[in-house]
């Protein structure tokens, strides 16, 4: 049976797979040329935006904060620039092949065949000869610029940071780079790894030209640098919370962490931040960028240089004895200011409280400005000179307090130590002793007549600054707490006869002792100052003068006699001391029992001084103790306040505890300035400064001529004393034994450690500045080799 012939049945499979690629080359054509279509048209700014984005950046250039100083210039806070550093190992340059003149390799096998070798003396040339007759042929060496360099890195890298020696430092270069170089999977953070944290720009600078870090020409370095800036203090936490903290990176950012900082550093921050730079950067390559000259580019300028009215010496001062004092009394915080009276500058503002946590005393909170404290006995003043200046109070009236316990108007009022005291005093006597009763009967009787009169006295008190803030250069200072008829709580009878005597008013320290500064400094009122001068490259662009606030703030003749109550609180007073300086200062102590009190601020019973009904407040065993005054008292340069806050000893007082703090800082403010002595006190009550000065002769004849002294020597001596006779200075030799105890005080410490050392004595010593006591008498006999304990003080 024959076959037949295939017929065609009209479609070619291949034909068919032909055409169906053709249109599906057709149809891709189109989509592509849609999407061209499209992205010209539609989307060509976006992709254009994205291209610039990643071809051209705005890059913040970072700038110093300027430098807080001191009146001398010692630097109290400033930044400094540091760097984290770290290594790109995938740096190309790194693979690069190339001979090595200080090759490790040719070097040991020319140091095994006995020759000597210098590395770092060597030359290309010399090392080229040397293998050529050692070997016979010019040595070549063809190895990775890293593993060339690997050693005298890992060399330079110990002697530099020094926290790995050499050999450490070659494991883990050699470990990093072969994980960044493995064509298998990588560790993370492979490509940069930090090598330092926190290195100064001179130890950067050393490293970048050496070794692996030496680009080679037309590449960049594996060393990379972040810069940051770290505060530093020079001088700790002396005045910190007056000073300020550095903001960090994080409280610029965030505007609420940067407003809660204190201190200059905030108050000055628009001078001492300076401007940051911002610059359009484009990137050429990896790790490769050119900085563009753009008219958006804004060029950094670094902060200024801020100086302030603050004395180092006497800040680290103030802030011991501050210490010393609420140690001894386990008190809970206190302050203490210094103010110099014709300027109204802040030489001194120490603030200490306990820390419970660090178990000691610690700048915590700046209670001269940020606390309001009842003033207590501090106000009667302002009250007395209310009365003089209004109604011709004079310091020889009298009043009867009746023993110490009275009742003015419905209110029973009683002074410490009440049913001790005489009856009829002056006005003298009542300031002198803190008389609670005395000046509450005298402001009751004067001003408690009217509406009227009850607002002359408050007026008054405005007057002489009491009522406002001091509008120091300082933010955070709170406004006093001022109490008046207008108040709905305020209660005849009652309210103003607490007020007379420093209750219901509540002023910062500072404020109290702005008043004091004020009537020390003949009624002108000045504004305190911590911030003098603004710098930038050395060149002033802001200085601060002292500013009047109120020319005078009364009579001459209230001033007078105001100045006379105070000096006699410390001539017969609760002031009065046993010591050298009770005709030196003037001044007003304070001791207040703190108050709970009810909500609304004021007792609904006001009839009894002491006690309020349960619930509704009462008096505490709490105590705040305070003395602010001036000296010297005659022409007075400076002006002091200190408050001690709850000291937990018995029967806590003013006298008791913040005049001998009073008494300390004054005596080393004086015992500290030459100049000073000599200048600030009348010729009569010139202490003798044989008291203060013993040393080698030929110095003390040198600081006598500097002070234009006229002196005779009475004995030629290595070492001598300073005494005063009749108002003339005698260098009188002291002859010092080898073999018997030297006498020490007033010396500074070189001399008396110039004396111990010769004679083999052992010293410990306590404090700073001169000697005033040792533990062994002088002319005790002596043995090599024995301890000292000397007593320095400024």
């Amino acid at each position: 049976m024959s076959k037949e012939p295939l017929k065609p049945t009209g479609k070619n499979p291949m034909a068919f797979g032909a055409n169906l690629y053709f249109l599906f080359l057709v149809l891709m054509v189109a989509f592509v040329m849609f999407r061209v279509w499209s992205l010209v048209l539609f989307e060509s700014e976006k992709y254009k935006e994205v291209l610039s984005r990643k071809l051209y950046s705005d890059t913040t250039v970072s700038v110093l904060r300027g430098t807080i100083m001191s009146e001398e210039g010692d630097i109290l806070a400033t930044t400094i620039p540091y760097y984290d550093l770290t290594l790109d190992m995938t740096a190309s340059y790194l693979n690069k092949k190339r001979k090595n003149p200080k090759d490790d390799s040719l070097i040991v096998r020319l140091k095994a065949a006995g020759l000597k070798i210098d590395a770092d003396k060597a030359n290309e040339n010399w090392l080229d000869k040397l293998a050529s007759k050692f070997s016979g042929k010019k040595e070549k060496i063809t190895k990775t610029i890293f593993q060339t360099e690997l050693e005298y890195t890992a060399e330079i890298l110990a002697k530099t940071l020094g926290e790995r020696n050499k050999e450490e430092y070659e494991k883990l270069l050699t470990k990093w780079y072969r994980e960044a170089q493995s064509k298998g999977p990588k560790p993370a953070g492979y490509r940069y790894r930090v090598l330092k944290k926190n290195v100064d720009y001179k130890t950067f600078e050393k490293l970048r030209n050496e070794g692996i870090f030496c680009a080679e020409k037309g590449h960049i370095s594996c060393l990379n640098k972040s810069e940051r800036y770290k505060p530093v203090y020079p001088y700790g936490n002396l005045a910190m919370r007056t000073i300020g903290k550095i903001p960090t990176e994080e409280e610029h950012k965030d505007k609420k962490l940067f407003n809660a900082q204190t201190g200059i550093q905030y108050s000055y921050n628009s001078y001492l931040a300076g401007i940051t730079g911002k610059v359009k950067r484009k990137r050429l390559g990896k790790n490769a960028y050119l900085t563009l000259d753009d008219e958006n580019n804004i060029l950094p300028q670094n902060g200024s240089d801020v100086i302030t009215t603050l004395d180092v010496n006497m800040q680290d001062m103030v802030e011991n004895e501050l210490r010393k004092t609420l140690t001894n009394h386990r008190a809970e915080f206190g302050t203490a200011v210094v103010m110099e009276v014709a300027t109204g500058k802040i030489k001194a503002m120490a603030n200490l409280g306990y820390d419970t946590t660090r178990s000691g005393y610690f700048e915590l909170e700046n209670y001269a400005i940020r606390r309001r404290f009842e003033p207590g006995s501090t106000l009667k003043l302002a009250s007395l000179m209310a009365a003089m200046e209004k109604e011709g109070l004079t310091p020889s009236d009298r009043v009867d307090i009746e023993g110490g316990t009275a009742r003015v108007g419905e209110m029973l009022v009683r002074d410490a130590g009440h049913g001790k005291a005489e009856s009829n005093l002056t006005i003298q006597q009542i300031f002198e002793r803190s008389s609670n009763v005395g000046v509450a009967k005298t402001v009751y009787r004067l001003f408690e007549q009217n509406q009227n009169k009850v607002s002359e006295y408050l007026e008054t008190i405005r007057t002489f600054g009491l009522l406002n803030t001091t509008g120091i250069d300082l933010k955070g200072e709170r406004e006093p707490k001022t109490f008046s008829p207008k108040d709905k709580s305020w209660t005849r009878n009652y309210s103003l006869i607490k007020l007379s005597f420093g209750y219901f008013f509540e002023f910062t320290p500072l404020q109290i002792l702005n008043f004091y500064n004020t009537v020390a400094n003949n009624g002108k009122q000045l504004k305190p100052y911590l911030v003098s001068e603004v710098r930038y490259l050395d060149q002033t662009i802001e200085k601060f003068e002292p500013k009047v606030i109120n020319p005078k703030i009364c009579s001459d003749k209230t001033l007078k006699w105001a100045h006379q109550l105070m000096v006699g609180v410390a001539l017969n007073g609760t002031a009065k001391g046993r010591d050298s300086l009770e005709f030196f200062y003037a001044g007003k102590t304070g001791t207040v029992q703190l108050l709970n009190y009810p909500k609304d601020g004021i007792p609904n019973n006001p009839t009894n001084s002491y006690l309020f009904p349960d619930g509704q407040g009462g008096w505490t065993n709490r105590h705040q103790v305070s003395f602010v005054g001036y000296f010297p008292k005659d022409n007075p340069t400076y002006s002091i306040i200190t408050l001690i806050n709850y000291p937990k000893t018995p029967e806590p007082t003013g006298g008791g505890i913040a005049v001998p703090l009073f008494k300390e800082i004054a005596k080393k403010i004086y015992a500290g300035s030459l100049n000073y002595q000599f200048r600030a006190l009348p010729a009569p009550n010139r202490v003798a400064i044989s008291n203060l000065y013993h040393g080698q002769q030929a110095d003390l004849a040198l600081l006598l001529k500097k002070l234009k002294l006229p002196y005779r020597i009475q004995r030629e001596e290595e070492f001598a004393k300073v005494v005063t006779n009749a108002g003339k200075y005698y260098l009188q030799g002291n002859r010092v034994p080898e073999s018997a105890m030297p006498d020490l005080t007033g010396m500074n410490l070189r001399d008396a450690l110039y004396l111990l050392e010769s004679r083999g004595i052992r010293p410990k010593i306590n404090g700073k500045g001169r000697v005033i006591s040792q533990s062994i008498g002088a002319g005790s006999p002596l043995k090599r080799g024995m301890s000292l304990q000397l007593e320095l003080s400024l």
